[in-house]
């Protein structure tokens, strides 16, 4: 539990940055994702040591003031997962391309 307050100091550090951010429509779950997305790592590292994620959802709704729920909190890693991979397969595409092409 020592490392979820930590995670949740990072969380507050992230959280005050959102503040201006509007709530209202999508516009919060686009809150949700661009702290989600600031934070991965110490909630990966969180789950590595056996957090579960309904307990890296409450901690986040505390320090970060917001409700979200353990399934919004799973959507968002998916979502940001698919983007890392996404991003990745552009990457590995362009390298490929200029491999092939012959060097002038």
């Amino acid at each position: 539990m020592a490392d979820l307050a930590a995670m949740a100091h990072m969380i507050n550090t992230t959280a005050a940055a959102l503040k201006g951010l509007s709530g209202r429509g999508s516009a919060g779950m686009e809150m949700k994702l661009k702290l989600i997305r600031s934070i991965m790592p110490d909630i990966s590292a969180a789950r590595l040591r056996g957090a579960s994620y309904d307990e890296i959802a409450k901690t986040i709704g505390k320090s970060a003031g917001i409700k979200i729920s353990t399934m919004a909190l799973r959507s968002c890693m998916k979502k940001i997962e698919e983007e890392e991979h996404e991003a990745a397969k552009k990457i590995s595409r362009e390298l490929a391309e200029r491999t092939a092409q012959p060097r002038q």
